[in-house]
């Protein structure tokens, strides 16, 4: 059963793999550079296109945009796509080194992040900041800009609350506010109405049923935190993805954001455990 399973996996990334090669669609990286172009020309930034062509992030992120496009077009292109590339590697490797089940892991959200990567999205450079950061002495930085950027996982930040890190729980929250203010000035509400409701997702389809599933999954997390759970941060993934109103199959990576190797810590004196991709603890 393990391998038809493995081979079922397997079928589906190569799948995946192949129709992002022969593709390429590079299509986010112009939605970017557009928004970019707006900012330099003072266009409106939030023109609310439709679901798949609207700029939708902190405007700090059109702003680099609007830096780089004093550059050549192709040579961003190149530059983004590799690091978004080299993202996505680094999101792999602490999983493969788990077994058959870090590599199902893999196989399955891996391709996910390689094929959105090929057209230029966020997306990996929003979940290796995560894997990465959420335990380092800048993990207030990199959740905000990843809630900047995505909205939901400011929930990451119920994991400072299960330690009881009450500082860098408040530091996380201010240092998103700010990154995500700016919004204002761009006046946002034409994504609420001429995007929402059109992108696929629980929120299109019904949204009385996103309501009980976003708030059941946040108030899963929020009650985890305060229990003090170690698991809190896998129920922070998951209220992340339920609790988006818009739902794209890469959205379900943000999973990947959950170390394999080891659950967080508890805030009951259990030691830290070491950064992604050290050695694990003995008793693990």
């Amino acid at each position: 059963m393990r391998l038809v399973a493995m081979g079922i996996v397997g079928g589906m990334a190569g799948a995946n793999l192949i129709w992002s090669i022969q593709t390429w669609p590079m299509g986010d990286i112009r939605i970017y550079w557009d928004a970019g172009e707006r900012i330099r020309s003072g266009e409106p930034l939030y023109p609310g296109v439709d679901p798949f062509h609207s700029y939708r992030y902190a405007p700090w992120f059109a702003w680099m945009w609007a830096a780089f496009s004093v550059l050549p077009y192709w040579l961003v292109a190149v530059i983004w796509q590799a690091a978004l590339l080299v993202a996505t590697a680094a999101i792999a490797v602490p999983f493969l080194r788990h077994g058959w089940v870090g590599l199902a892991l893999a196989g399955l959200m891996v391709p996910l992040l390689f094929a959105v990567s090929a057209g230029g999205n966020v997306q990996a450079l929003v979940v290796v900041s995560l894997l990465y950061g959420i335990d380092r002495r800048s993990g207030p930085v990199w959740i905000a800009i990843a809630a900047s950027l995505r909205a939901t996982p400011i929930l990451f930040v119920l994991v400072y609350a299960a330690r009881r890190e009450w500082g860098r729980f408040w530091i996380t929250v201010a240092l998103t506010a700010v990154l995500v203010a700016p919004m204002l000035w761009y006046d946002p509400l034409t994504l609420l109405t001429d995007v929402a409701g059109r992108e696929p997702g629980l929120f299109a389809e019904s949204p009385v049923l996103y309501a009980v599933v976003a708030i059941g999954s946040v108030a899963v997390a929020a009650g985890l935190a305060w229990r003090r759970s170690k698991y809190t941060i896998i129920a922070a993934a998951a209220a992340a993805v339920l609790a988006s109103p818009k739902l794209f199959a890469y959205d379900v990576t943000t999973f990947m954001a959950v170390h394999p190797g080891r659950p967080p810590r508890s805030a009951e004196g259990e030691p830290p455990d070491p950064a992604p991709g050290g050695p694990a603890r003995a008793d693990r």
